[in-house]
């Protein structure tokens, strides 16, 4: 019966129902959106550019070790966000 319900409907009030949910979530949606493409377009770029202080370290790996440790932490902390919630009460 519900999946009839929702056929039936025609399509300018489908659209009214993605555009609400829309409205709701464009605002996260674009700064997620922005956060990962500032992220990965300027970071790797950056990263090379970096000159190690130490001189007897091997600078043509530099960059590739930042680049590592940068994705490494990157995906412990978004992991880590399932272990350490904060319940909030209100």
């Amino acid at each position: 019966q519900r999946e009839e319900d929702y056929h039936s409907r025609g399509f300018i009030a489908q659209f009214r129902i993605y555009w609400s949910i829309l409205k709701i979530i464009l605002l996260p949606l674009v700064t997620v959106f922005f956060t990962f493409f500032v992220t990965l377009a300027v970071f790797p770029g950056l990263a090379s550019l970096i000159e190690p202080h130490n001189v007897s370290f091997n600078r043509e790996w530099y960059s590739v070790l930042l680049v590592t440790a940068f994705n490494l932490f990157d995906c412990v902390g978004r992991g880590g966000v399932s272990y350490f919630l904060v319940k909030i009460e209100g």
